[in-house]
């Protein structure tokens, strides 16, 4: 079984590479799509003019969920707010997360680095079932019905003046009530045991961990 200090190695690495990935590919679509826009519109901010975008995102401990749905509105052309909702394998998830762009290019397709940082709440479980649930004798389940977590991450993102987004951040997501974590197995009473300092059958409340997240969307 692979440990969790070598998912969180192999998280890190994955997420290296898809920033690698998205900066080359929003370099691409800028090379091409800007020589095709007529120079009196190069410096329409796209950010501004389509305040309100539609996204599909996913990752791995992305705050929305594995897979959400969310709406991202522009207030400002440095500054977007992000309303997700969406599911991963222990349940329902939901993230507030506003963005600050720090530096952006120029023209009516731009790509911009940003950072981020909000807040998420949403079933977290440990077991050897997707299901959280002891499998058997011995087995044991960890979970935390409503976790809390405080969400930061950086990223690169694209707009085009047609409306396209796409969007990728690496970040850490930090557990804000590891005391409310639960332990079950098949001699628990209904409602779990508390776990304390110690474990569950091999199974802690995180602290931090590493998120990877892509979206991909349309704006308004």
């Amino acid at each position: 079984m692979i440990n969790t200090h070598t998912m969180y190695r192999i998280a890190a690495l994955a997420a290296l590479a898809v920033a690698l990935a998205v900066t080359g590919f929003c370099q691409q679509v800028l090379a091409g799509s800007n020589e095709l826009t007529p120079p009196s519109t190069r410096e329409l901010d796209p950010w501004t003019q389509r305040r309100l975008a539609l996204e599909l995102q996913g990752g791995v401990a992305n705050p929305a969920g594995t897979a959400a749905l969310a709406l991202d509105f522009s207030a400002l052309s440095w500054l977007s707010l992000n309303v997700g909702a969406g599911f991963d394998f222990a349940g329902p998830q939901f993230s507030v997360m506003p963005r600050a762009r720090l530096a952006s290019s120029s023209g009516a397709n731009r790509t911009a680095l940003f950072v981020t940082a909000g807040t998420s709440i949403g079933k977290f479980c440990r077991s050897s079932t997707l299901s959280c649930v002891p499998a058997d004798d011995g087995d044991y389940a960890l979970r935390i019905d409503r976790a809390l977590w405080a969400n930061t991450g950086v990223g690169y993102e694209l707009r085009t003046a047609a409306g396209l987004e796409l969007r990728g951040t690496v970040g850490l997501d930090t557990l804000l009530n590891p005391g409310s974590a639960r332990c079950f197995s098949t001699s628990s009473p209904p409602g779990g045991s508390n776990v304390g300092s110690s474990d569950c059958g091999g199974y802690r409340p995180p602290t931090v961990a590493p998120s990877l997240a892509l979206a991909l969307g349309y704006a308004f």
